[in-house]
């Protein structure tokens, strides 16, 4: 299987941080690998040499593995599910009632659904911990 891989770019990252990264990102025929160039320089002789691409081949087992498509289609999920709980509170008169307010009102509403939604952004949040760890597994 070959990586239609475009390039390999540096970021100039050492203005803003001494922390040292590397990402992958793009679809179809638009895929990078980004190095921070605080990576680069951390990893210096044939030793770093090994470890920086270690570090290319972990973000190529990123695009082997599809996870930034899997990525996207939990996020589509994840906004399928806020939007349901939305359209489930949103001018629901008994529930309203239950909360004890006697009227519509599109801002209580809005305060009900971000109550809810703390459950269910709690679970999706828990889940994508838990999809990140595999797939940063996977990477290896």
């Amino acid at each position: 299987m070959e990586f239609p891989l475009k390039e390999i770019k540096v970021m100039d990252a050492s203005k803003r941080t001494a922390h040292s990264n590397a990402f992958y990102y793009g679809f179809g025929s638009n895929k990078k690998i980004v190095l921070f160039d605080t990576l680069l320089k951390q990893h210096k002789g044939p030793k770093g040499i090994e470890e920086i691409v270690g570090i290319v081949r972990h973000e190529l087992g990123h695009w082997h593995h599809m996870h930034p498509l899997q990525s996207m289609l939990f996020s589509i999920f994840n906004l399928i599910a806020m939007f349901t709980v939305f359209s489930f509170v949103n001018n629901n008169h008994l529930l309203l009632y239950q909360f004890g307010f006697f009227y519509e009102s599109n801002f209580i509403s809005l305060v009900i659904f971000g109550k809810l939604y703390e459950l269910v952004s709690w679970l999706t949040s828990l889940l994508m911990t838990l999809i990140t760890r595999k797939f940063e597994f996977q990477a290896d």
